[in-house]
């Protein structure tokens, strides 16, 4: 994966943007740092990082061993808390459950507004495990309101999706209301 490519499309979109990212699954451990990277130090800003598929605290010291400032960062852990593991830590948020939809959204907007940076965003790590966890129309509806909302408050957001683990109906609707879908 070339880090300067996936940086290039990210300066060329427009403020606030809205993207869905397809990578393989091998790519995407070295896609999360790279977005974290690139929006912590290109851009100066706070933002949230939400995490269906690996805890939080296993995301935030990864981050700190690839010198990546985590102190404007969020991290909404939606795993933990279901398994039994989860330990409120500064700047990490748990959800009940990957299949409270609502709760994650209050989370998310709660966390978005006590943000003080000029330049916010959001990283959604994975949409595909969140389709694993809910009914696809149900998962689409949610993905559907969370891009509005992420529009609506003036941030800039990313879906991860894994290639091959949502079918085609489901991401040519997605790549409906992104300005971008790119491949990796």
């Amino acid at each position: 994966m070339q880090s300067s490519t996936i940086e290039q499309k990210l300066e060329s979109m427009p403020p606030n943007f809205l993207a869905s990212l397809i990578c393989g699954i091998n790519d995407k451990p070295e896609l999360s740092r790279k977005l974290l990277s690139y929006f912590m130090r290109k851009k100066g800003s706070s933002g949230i990082y939400l995490t269906l598929d690996k805890p939080g605290m296993t995301i935030k010291e990864e981050m700190i061993r690839n010198k990546i400032p985590v102190e404007n960062l969020y991290f909404v852990d939606l795993i933990s808390e279901a398994s039994g593991a989860g330990i409120q830590r500064d700047n990490i948020l748990f959800s009940n459950s990957p299949s409270n939809l609502t709760e994650i959204s209050i989370i998310i907007s709660g966390a978005i507004k006590n943000m003080k940076a000029e330049n916010k965003f959001l990283i959604f790590d994975t949409l595909s495990t969140l389709f694993s966890y809910n009914p696809q129309p149900l998962a689409l509806k949610f993905t559907h309101f969370m891009s509005t909302m992420i529009k609506n408050l003036n941030v800039s957001g990313v879906f991860i999706i894994i290639r091959n683990q949502l079918d085609e109906r489901a991401v040519s609707f997605i790549s409906g209301f992104v300005d971008e879908t790119i491949e990796i």
